[in-house]
């Protein structure tokens, strides 16, 4: 990858012909001017027009999608959805779509985990009473819903919390 300072700039993506990065570099001292962050929204909005007018719609989509991410370095998640709401390009894009489906697993799995600990909890404290602050302390740390289902059968059996998190015992 590689740029050179003239007017002839060379550009990593295929469809760039330098003349974006150049327009860029003539407008530097305006974007040197902003003073805070009341003036991002016109910036992001001057952004989606003139990819809007200068290239094609997946080119936009995914542009718009880059400056969404990496706005994020930069400003908390809530003041980067308020600047990028109604961008409707990047919502298309097939890079914002992996990103919310990833995010959308996660949550899933984490609902997951933290549903097989809750139920670790009632069928035990059913059996066994409230479970004291070592117990909810050793369950918050395990983000295994596999271990947390061994848990709950467990708890079934059991006569004390203290043999829930027990090593198990190797004679059959």
């Amino acid at each position: 990858m590689s740029f050179r300072a003239s007017r002839e700039t060379t550009c990593p993506f295929s469809a760039c012909d330098g003349s974006a990065i150049q327009a860029a570099g003539d407008r530097r001292s305006r974007l040197r001017g902003l003073t805070g962050r009341d003036e991002l929204p016109d910036v992001v909005r001057g952004m989606q027009d003139r990819l809007r007018g200068e290239t094609s719609r997946q080119q936009a989509m995914s542009m718009l999608t880059a400056a969404y991410i990496l706005a994020g370095l930069r400003l908390p998640p809530d003041e980067v959805d308020k600047l990028f709401q109604g961008v409707h390009e990047m919502e298309e894009s097939s890079t914002y779509q992996a990103i919310l489906e990833r995010g959308m697993e996660r949550g899933i799995e984490r609902g997951r985990i933290e549903e097989a600990k809750a139920v670790v909890l009632i069928a035990g404290t059913e059996r066994l009473g409230p479970p004291g602050e070592a117990v909810r302390s050793a369950l918050n740390e395990i983000d295994d819903v596999n271990q947390l289902e061994g848990l709950l059968r467990r708890a079934v059996r059991i006569a004390a919390w203290d043999e829930l998190l027990a090593p198990p015992d190797p004679s059959p």
